[in-house]
């Protein structure tokens, strides 16, 4: 049974990740260092699009689009994409083709947009008096608990502060006993 996937790729089949890499129009792909292990989508692998929707979510703009004949070992999947240790490479579709599906995407993604966004209205009108009123009462609870919170943090902070002039004040002195010393003990070894 033959298993299709969609490879994505820049102009000429240069593949997206890799610059040096160039896919061919025709012909078996072998990835040369797979990761038999991860069994996650995205690792090493050759990493084909179940769906054309499904590439668009990883590449947004391809520049070619082969269709292959899903050969090898596959190592990871999940709903968009899948990894495969090889592939054949049936084909590089033509760009209408791509571009006759875009259109009638966008035309999927107006008539959705036109039907969500009533609804986003409505919800939002419900939702904004709640979100004053829930407002109002965390403003009047910051009040009460700054209110609190003021004298103990002024106490705090004089005792802080306290404890600074103390620490700065035996700096200073322990400053003025080396400066000392050191003027000692350099008239002490230059007379």
């Amino acid at each position: 049974m033959v298993k299709y996937g969609l490879k994505f790729t820049g102009k000429n089949g240069q593949s997206n990740y890799d610059a040096s890499f160039i896919y061919p129009e025709v012909g078996e792909i072998v990835c040369p260092n797979p990761d038999y292990i991860s069994k996650e989508a995205c690792g090493r692998g050759i990493h084909i699009a179940l769906s054309l929707s499904g590439g668009l979510a990883y590449v947004p703009l391809p520049i070619e689009i082969r269709l292959v004949n899903l050969t090898g070992q596959l190592l990871g999947k999940d709903t968009q994409k899948a990894r495969y240790d090889k592939c054949e490479i049936l084909c590089v579709l033509p760009a209408q083709l791509y571009k006759d599906y875009r259109a009638k995407i966008d035309l999927l993604d107006k008539d959705y947009r036109a039907k969500i966004d009533p609804l986003d209205k409505d919800y939002q009108a419900k939702r904004d008096p709640l979100d004053k009123d829930y407002q109002a009462k965390i403003d009047l609870l910051d009040k009460d608990y700054q209110a609190m919170i003021d004298p103990l943090y002024k106490d705090y902070q004089a005792k802080i502060d306290q404890l600074y002039k103390d620490y700065q004040a035996k700096i200073d002195s322990l400053d003025k006993d080396y400066m000392s010393n050191a003027i000692r003990y350099y008239k002490r070894h230059n007379k």
